[in-house]
Parts: C-alpha cells; sequence; structure tokens
C-alpha cells in the first residue's frame, strides 16, 4: 500500500543523487512511498516497474533494473535476503521520514531488519541512520587507536636507546684500566616479566557468533552512548548480567543485544517476549504442588486453611483410636 512521504529540499541537493538522470530521483521518491512504515520495500523489479511507472509502457523492465542498480551504487538502498524473498532498505528512511503512528503491517519484522543488516555490515544511529561499519562518517568507530606498525617503532627505539646504554657502561667508561667487570656487573639485571595481560573470557559454551555479537555490542556503546568499559572486571561482570537475563540461553543473549541496538537502548534489556517465556515457565514450576483430600492442599510455603479445617476435623472424631494423617500414616 502506497503511503505519503515527505520530500526535504536537501534531497534535491544531494551531491550524488541530483547528479543522476531525472527518472532515476523519481525512482528513488517511488520506493520511498511504496515502502513500508519502517524503510522496507520488496525488491520484485516488475511489480515496482508497475507500482511507480504504471503508464510507461514502453518503459523496459531492463532499464528500470539498472535504475535499481545505480542507486544500490549511491548506497541509497541495501538489498537484503529473507527466507528467499528479496527486500530493499531504504538507508536514509528513519532519518528523514518522521511516522507518528506506524502501520502494524510490516514486511519484516524489526529484529530480522537488525540481522540483516548486520549481516551487511550496517547499523543503526541514533538519528536513525544506517551507515556501514567502516564507513568514514562512523565518527571513528574503526581505526581509532595506532596502528600495530607505530607501536613496533616505539618499542624499537626503546630498545635501540637501552642497548646504548649497555654499550657505554661496558665499554670501560665507568672503570679503570685493565680492570674488568664483575661476573654481576657483564649484563644488566632482567626486568621483571610484566603482569598477565587480562583477557575478557566469553561464558563456557558459547560460540563464536556471541563474541562477534559481544564485540559489536561494544562499538555501538562507543558510537552512540560515548561508553567504554573501563576494566576488564566491569566487562566481565556485564557479560555475566546478560547471561544471567538470557538465563543462560546463548541465543537468547544475541537476541537481546540484536533488539537493544535495534531500540537503540542504552543497555541490554529483555524484550517483552523473552519475559513472557520466562514468566510461563516460573509459573510452570510453582503450579506443581502437594493436592490433599478435598480442597486441602499443602505448597512449599505451609498449608491452607481447607488442610488444617480437615485436620483438625480428624483430630476431634479420632481422639480414641487415633487419627490419620494426610502424608499417609497416623499419630
Amino acid at each position: 500500500m502506497a503511503r505519503i512521504r515527505t520530500v526535504k529540499p536537501e534531497f534535491w541537493g544531494d551531491e550524488k543523487l541530483a547528479q543522476q538522470p531525472e527518472s532515476i530521483m523519481l525512482t528513488c521518491i517511488g520506493l520511498l512511498t511504496f515502502s513500508d512504515d519502517y524503510g522496507v520495500v520488496k525488491a520484485n523489479h516488475l511489480w515496482l516497474k508497475n507500482q511507480i511507472f504504471p503508464y510507461k509502457a514502453n518503459l523496459r523492465l531492463e532499464v528500470f533494473s539498472k535504475w535499481l542498480e545505480t542507486l544500490q551504487k549511491l548506497d541509497i538502498i541495501i538489498p537484503i535476503v529473507h527466507r528467499n524473498e528479496s527486500f530493499y532498505y531504504i538507508r536514509t528512511f528513519r532519518k528523514h521520514q518522521k511516522v507518528e503512528k506506524p502501520s502494524k503491517w510490516r514486511n519484516l519484522k524489526e529484529e530480522d531488519i537488525i540481522r540483516l543488516l548486520i549481516e551487511k555490515d550496517y547499523y543503526l544511529q541514533q538519528d536513525g541512520d544506517c551507515l556501514k561499519k567502516h564507513s568514514p562518517n562512523s565518527r571513528g568507530i574503526v581505526g581509532e587507536h595506532s596502528p600495530p606498525d607505530k607501536e613496533k617503532e616505539i618499542v624499537s627505539s626503546n630498545s635501540k636507546g637501552r642497548e646504548a646504554a649497555e654499550e657505554l657502561f661496558f665499554n670501560g667508561e665507568n672503570l679503570e684500566k685493565g680492570d674488568k667487570p664483575q661476573a654481576q656487573a657483564e649484563s644488566p639485571p632482567s626486568p621483571a616479566p610484566p603482569p598477565p595481560e587480562e583477557k575478557v573470557v566469553m561464558p563456557e559454551g558459547f560460540s563464536e557468533q556471541f563474541a562477534k555479537m559481544w564485540q559489536l555490542w561494544k562499538e555501538y556503546k562507543e558510537e552512540v552512548w560515548k561508553f567504554k568499559y573501563k576494566s576488564v572486571k566491569s566487562e566481565q561482570a556485564a557479560i555475566a548480567t546478560l547471561v544471567k537475563s538470557g538465563q543462560g540461553n546463548e541465543e537468547d543473549c544475541i537476541y537481546i543485544i540484536q533488539y537493544s541496538i535495534g531500540r537503540q537502548w542504552e543497555g541490554c534489556y529483555l524484550p517483552d517476549e523473552l519475559k513472557k517465556k520466562y514468566n510461563g515457565q516460573q509459573q510452570t514450576n510453582t503450579s506443581q504442588q502437594w493436592q490433599g483430600p478435598g480442597n486441602a492442599v499443602r505448597t512449599e510455603g505451609g498449608y491452607n486453611a481447607a488442610y488444617k479445617r480437615d485436620l483438625l476435623n480428624r483430630m476431634a472424631g479420632n481422639q480414641s483410636n487415633g487419627f490419620s494423617n494426610p502424608d499417609g500414616g497416623t499419630q
């Protein structure tokens, strides 16, 4: 179903798109109107051609497909495939289109959109924009630290300085002629070995996929919320909290991360469907209780009122011969 969309003045001034033929610019606007309220549109070229240009009988499908390929190369639309069906995700849709009451109908679920974009090396920004991980506009998530070669140069420079100092000491500048350095002075004392570097340990039994998703979560936190874990211990504690929230299930933990990134949350929080899932399991466990005669019930917390009344009646009617115990036997 077509929707009313907003075309901002910046659209006509886009450096890449404005240099393309008018037909490609109109195709871009057409994709906006025929996408759902979440930026996803079917990638069936014949269907799109008939929707956007219904009366252009002379327009060949091959020509229209090339227009769509151009929009892909300009990084305006991102091709994604879900269950053997092709879609386009309009990269800047959520940044420029403000939908007050989005429709419940949608081409893809939110978690599927997030997962498919991650597979394409894209992720959603806080302002709704969708950037590639290695994009220069990603504000330094990748490549912030000094390159390894530079670190090697620093280490090499320090090593050369230490060697020069040792040569100056043992060339006799600090010894009288003919003297030989004592055995203890032949070599400088070995420096104390550095303490072992602490490393974050992934949960036992979890796969490499969880480790990659956790790394993506850290990059997202740094990019969107300007947050870094200050120590290995704090990061390890965050992982433990996540695993506890997901009740030790790797798939649930990965889904919690994907869902939190998609919602642009500051922390990893439990989605509603997982809350219902876990609450259902808890109710099933607590519903197992002892059933006595009549309405008498004994639970882990004690006896209910019906059980107590039944017990008093038995005691009053069987004082001479002993009374029966609902647990079995007599007293």
